[in-house]
């Protein structure tokens, strides 16, 4: 019983596997060899311009969206602040980090530095947005 199922699989796999030859493959596509055009489908070759907007000055996205975004960014801009602001950088008012041993100092740089750097980042996002 198992034989006879292995060869009918067997028969169906080989037909399966006949080429029609006159048939040229879907994924030869006519035009510079590139590469990318004998490796993908048709399909699945990237389109930039699907990917990129057409006029990339404005945004034509829900007004929601820009609104929680605008949100978000100025909550990173005030934590920012706070860690360069507050004399202990927040380690120990808002984090509750002992800063009163050996490593205190180090502690409170690092918040600052982290304050610093989120500030770079939300310049840089600020910058994106109102552009």
């Amino acid at each position: 019983m198992n034989a006879g199922l292995t060869s009918g699989w067997r028969r169906a796999f080989k037909s399966g596997l006949r080429l029609n030859r006159s048939v040229r493959p879907h994924f030869v596509l006519d035009g510079p060899d590139d590469g990318m055009n004998r490796l993908l489908p048709k399909s699945l070759v990237p389109r930039l311009s699907a990917l990129l907007p057409s006029e990339p000055t404005r945004f034509a996205g829900p007004t929601l969206a820009t609104a929680l975004v605008v949100l978000y960014l100025s909550l990173i801009t005030v934590r920012s602040f706070l860690h360069l602001l507050l004399p202990d950088g927040g380690a120990h008012d808002i984090a509750t980090i002992d800063t009163s041993g050996v490593a205190g100092a180090n502690i409170i740089a690092l918040f600052g530095q982290w304050g610093a750097i989120q500030l770079l980042l939300a310049a840089l996002l600020w910058v994106l947005i109102i552009r």
